[in-house]
């Protein structure tokens, strides 16, 4: 059924599946490329970490939920994908489904989907994610506790380990913001309109991501969580500290964001109103030389009347009309530089 209902997984080779067992001593691994896990192969350990990425996950999910009675429901999502963030039970194991920054290439909405169902952790994502390398180094070299915690501290690490990059992305937001007030000062930048609408979309959506991370670490250190050891809400307490400082700093971010897009409605009508300025002054000097040339062009004759237009005949009446053409213009701007016009 959840099959029929996805178009990610359509014409792709199956997921390559990732397995790492590991306790304070030892770490194994064993790697199944075609998606078809071996389970007598399968290295054993105080937690396992199986990993699966890219590809078409429906052969290896379809394994894995035999083998850890993954929700019908949740494996829908995994198959799916397009979750917002957020984390669920099903009976004795947590499903997280995360969003990863931009930059993380990840093939399908940069999703990635973790189960914690007793010693062991399965991940889903569609390419490499930056924090699941930094949790295998940590793994390999023994750093910190992550060897000789359980099966929900590796789920917080991996998890903190994606959240991580936001603050990567948002010190590129924080760099893109400060740097776009001079862009649109900048008046042969053009395309500072598009930026700007560009900055506040990218803004929107991370304040609703980080939102929902929010929500997913408020959850986990909740007094009447379950699934989560007390020594583990005491990582995720720290991740949700980082979560409320990120979203002030994104609440920053959006005001900033505003004030610049109504100081490119200032400039622009500031722009449009010296255009304004600039056409009238023209049309202003050429209003009086339209007059001057109009009267000169009159077909008066001179033979019927005296009176009637007698500088036709004068020698030097084309320089002269030429000339008061010319001062009229040179006074008229004068007195546009004079009054600061011009």
């Amino acid at each position: 059924m959840a099959g029929a209902r996805t178009t990610q997984n359509i014409g792709k080779e199956p997921a390559r599946v990732r397995v790492i067992a590991y306790d304070e001593s030892r770490v194994s691994r064993v790697t199944f490329d075609d998606g078809d896990i071996d389970v007598a192969t399968i290295p054993t350990g105080n937690v396992t970490w199986f990993d699966v990425i890219g590809g078409d996950f429906r052969p290896a999910l379809t394994q894995l939920r035999r083998m850890f009675d993954i929700h019908p429901l949740m494996a829908e999502d995994i198959e799916r994908g397009g979750q917002r963030t957020k984390v669920e039970r099903h009976g004795d194991a947590l499903y997280f489904f995360l969003r990863c920054p931009p930059y993380e290439e990840g093939a399908f909405g940069n999703d990635v989907a973790i189960v914690v169902v007793g010693s062991t952790v399965i991940t889903f994502s569609h390419a490499e994610i930056r924090g699941f390398v930094e949790a295998r180094d940590r793994i390999d070299d023994a750093i910190g506790d992550i060897r000789s915690l359980d099966a929900d501290y590796l789920g917080y690490r991996l998890t903190d380990g994606i959240f991580d990059q936001h603050e990567i992305y948002l010190y590129e937001l924080s760099e893109r913001t400060d740097d776009l007030a001079g862009v649109l000062i900048d008046e042969s930048k053009e395309a500072a309109p598009t930026q700007l609408t560009e900055l506040r979309h990218e803004v929107f959506t991370a304040r609703r991501v980080v939102s929902h991370y929010l929500r997913v670490f408020q959850e986990l250190c909740a007094h009447d969580a379950v699934l989560v050891s007390k020594a583990t809400q005491v990582y995720f307490r720290d991740s949700l500290d980082h979560a409320l400082r990120q979203s002030a700093r994104l609440d920053t971010l959006n005001d900033q964001a505003g004030s610049l897009f109504e100081l490119q409605l200032a400039l622009s009508s500031q722009r449009l109103n010296d255009t304004m300025r600039v056409l009238t002054m023209v049309t202003s000097i050429f209003v009086p030389l339209s007059f001057l040339a109009g009267v000169f062009g009159m077909n008066f004759s001179h033979e019927a009347s005296k009176w009637n237009m007698p500088e036709l005949y004068w020698a030097y009446g084309y320089p002269a009309a030429l000339l008061l053409m010319a001062v009229t213009a040179f006074a008229m701007v004068r007195y546009f530089k004079k009054s600061g016009w011009w």
